[in-house]
């Protein structure tokens, strides 16, 4: 079993994994260094921990113990919960924004913040199909990996593998773009809509469409993604 000092470390190790950057299996989260005294960790937990030592609201990180545990404990609730429906979108966006995050710019609490605005987005719950919940599964594993582990059902970590848990989405695809000299972004669209128009898909978003106005513009295919180039 491996295990990271860090959490910093431990965090990218996991986004690693899910990314196939290193062999799936369960990294221990109990080795990493914590500021916080052993009644604490026993009493919130580590999953708690974790979260609570990637708040940046300006707070004693013992005084984020607290929010950290009710949120989990929210969450924890929900996924106990039937719902009438899942949306993946925001779940899959969270998962490829996440890792840019982490991979890319070495920032671990936009990657949370990521993963929360999904859980408000589309709750999950008890009910969900086997792949819905190996999304769910794999997003929450870089910040609460007992949970996640908790409510993984695939014994061989196939739910680390993001790529293919992706794949079973089949009528979603999410696309990294950027505007010409601006920053990448990540978003979910219909697969089958998206490869008749790429450039219909992509002005359909207010961001894009404000910033091409009126002008011609086209797509190239980049290393990191598609561009979006004003003619």
């Amino acid at each position: 079993m491996l295990s990271c000092s860090s959490l910093d470390n431990d965090i990218r190790n996991r986004f690693a994994q899910l990314w196939q950057e290193q062999t799936p299996g369960f990294i221990s989260p109990f080795a990493c260094e914590m500021p916080f005294t052993e009644d604490l960790q026993r009493e919130y937990g580590t999953d708690a921990c974790r979260i609570a030592c990637l708040s940046q609201s300006g707070l004693p990180r013992q005084q984020e113990l607290e929010p950290a545990f009710k949120w989990l404990a929210r969450l924890y609730q929900q996924l106990n919960r039937p719902v009438s429906a899942f949306a993946a979108a925001p779940w899959l966006e969270a998962a490829y924004r996440a890792g840019d995050h982490v991979r890319h710019r070495e920032n671990a609490m936009a990657a949370l913040t990521e993963l929360k605005h999904a859980v408000r987005l589309a709750p999950p719950g008890i009910n969900l199909a086997d792949h819905e919940n190996a999304l769910v599964a794999a997003c929450l594993y870089p910040f609460a990996p007992l949970l996640a582990a908790h409510i993984a059902r695939a014994a061989n970590f196939a739910w680390q593998n993001l790529a293919l848990v992706s794949e079973s989405f089949a009528n979603l695809v999410c696309v990294r773009y950027a505007l010409e000299n601006g920053g990448w972004q990540q978003k979910v669209f219909n697969r089958q809509q998206f490869a008749a128009d790429p450039l219909r898909e992509l002005k359909s978003l207010k961001q894009v469409r404000k910033a091409i106005g009126a002008r011609p513009a086209s797509i190239s295919q980049t290393e990191w993604g598609l561009k979006i180039c004003f003619l």
